[in-house]
């Protein structure tokens, strides 16, 4: 009987449901969900990466482009949207705001330990127009506009946009099929932040969408690994049109 009882304990050891190692964590102060959020209480935290979709999605309502679109991520996160009319010719951006538990960072420059999601862009053709007329008039009033460093944001967003269609690479934009959907992947530099991001960029029909995890620098090709294996918990998908 011993004999039976010890070798069931080296199975669940054996299949990661019993271990002896404790993981650090932190609590993220209590946010107040995005109005259409329901946390999930239970969520796989780094480093194990398992994939978790919550049950009840995320429902965001843009108006500027009359869709809507439904957003699945870890339940240990929740969105909030900028108050920034164009965050990088974008007029509905929004940032993850970490809830719960997480394991805690190594360094304080992060909120826990990279790699993490945290932000979500929204674009078109238009939008990225209306903001190099907004950037003009700043300019106008004495202003600055920095346009994200990246005077060619429509020459990107059109570049892209061919390429997505071909489900090709552009120029050192690599693209990938995370689940049923390709996103373009690239790694960046954070302005003037002890860190990288790496970004993920999708197209539904005229609508670019780019979500962004942050890395710890340095270390690129591991964090870009542990990041694909993140991002394998988020989908989007456009909302059926009434």
């Amino acid at each position: 009987m011993v004999v039976v009882i010890m070798l069931f304990l080296w199975l669940l050891v054996a299949c990661g449901q019993l271990s002896s190692e404790t993981v650090s964590t932190v609590s993220a102060p209590t946010q107040t969900p995005f109005s259409t959020y329901t946390p999930y209480p239970t969520y796989t935290p780094y480093p194990t990466f398992t994939p978790f979709i919550p049950s009840i999605p995320t429902t965001l309502t843009i108006d500027e482009f009359q869709k809507t679109f439904i957003v699945y991520f870890p339940g240990n996160y929740i969105l909030s949207k900028e108050d920034d009319p164009f965050v990088n010719g974008s007029p509905a951006a929004y940032d993850f705001v970490q809830v719960g538990e997480f394991v805690k960072a190594d360094h304080p420059y992060f909120k826990s330990q990279p790699p993490y999601f945290t932000g979500m862009q929204f674009h078109t053709l238009e939008s990225l127009q209306s903001f190099y007329a907004y950037c003009d008039q700043l300019v106008l009033q004495g202003s600055t506009c920095f346009l994200n460093e990246d005077p060619e944001l429509i020459k990107l967003y059109s570049g892209q946009k061919k390429a997505f269609e071909n489900r090709g690479n552009y120029e050192d934009y690599v693209i990938q099929k995370f689940g049923e959907r390709f996103y373009f992947t690239k790694g960046l530099g954070c302005m003037g932040g002890f860190c990288e991001l790496r970004e993920y960029t999708t197209f539904f029909g005229n609508i670019k969408v780019v979500i962004y995890t942050l890395l710890y620098p340095n270390q690129t090709e591991l964090q870009s690994e542990l990041s694909d294996k993140l991002f394998l918990s988020f989908y989007i998908e456009e909302a059926p049109q009434p």
